[in-house]
């Protein structure tokens, strides 16, 4: 039994695609895969940061020196979730200012604080771009595709000459197949892009939070540690 096209590509809907139609179906799944792909990484690395995290911040809130700090931050998990890092970058900062003036190590600290968290915050919009766009133009996309499904349908119905409502809303109801394949990437996308958004305007104030606790120990021991004049 000899393989033809009808037989790899039973759906009739598939079958009156054109290179058009086909272009806005790989599109259309091209995106999906793609949403799923950002989706899968985003939780599973919510899901693998979070117990990180939480114990982090609880040992955190324990020390009070920089030696119990620096012991913490050399962990070798510190580094996988954003508090660990941003504390690695402080400890880091602070380390290497020795050699400056007092006046001047608290601001290298600020700098390297400062630094550290813009790349956490940039690192925290990973994806948010390809879940909008996804979610913005999917249903456009498939629209389009609907469209232009339906115009050739008719047109091979006009040549036909078979105008009954058998022969029409077959072919038409196939092409609404578009619309559907983008309504199904829309939203998805767009409930995880929202999801996400929310999931960082509540995480970025406490990386905020937590850097400015790390400048705090930090300039406060230096305080402490000061030469005091008589």
């Amino acid at each position: 039994m000899s393989l033809t096209w009808q037989t790899l590509v039973p759906h009739p809907f598939l079958t009156r695609l054109d290179a058009i139609g086909w272009t806005v179906l790989a599109t259309l799944i091209g995106l999906l895969f793609a949403a799923v792909g950002v989706i899968g990484a985003r939780v599973w690395l919510a899901w693998r940061e979070s117990p990180l995290a939480t114990a982090f911040r609880t040992a955190f809130a324990q020390i009070d020196t920089l030696a119990d700090f620096a012991a913490l931050v050399n962990r070798p998990e510190a580094t996988c979730h954003p508090f660990g890092r941003i504390a690695a970058a402080a400890c880091a900062a602070w380390t290497t200012s020795e050699r400056r003036a007092p006046l001047h190590r608290s601001e290298w600290l600020y700098r390297a604080l400062q630094t550290q968290l813009e790349r956490e915050v940039a690192e925290r919009e990973w994806g948010l771009t390809l879940l909008a766009t996804a979610a913005n133009t999917a249903p456009y996309i498939g629209l389009f595709g609907t469209v232009w499904s339906i115009y050739h349908a008719l047109t091979a119905i006009a040549i036909s000459g078979e105008a009954s409502l058998t022969a029409v809303a077959g072919p038409v109801g196939e092409a609404l197949i578009m619309t559907a394949i983008g309504l199904a990437v829309a939203i998805p996308a767009a409930i995880a892009h929202n999801l996400f958004v929310r999931h960082n305007r509540l995480v970025i104030p406490e990386l905020e939070a937590f850097a400015h606790e790390c400048y705090l120990l930090l300039t406060a021991e230096n305080e402490e540690n000061a030469p005091r004049t008589p």
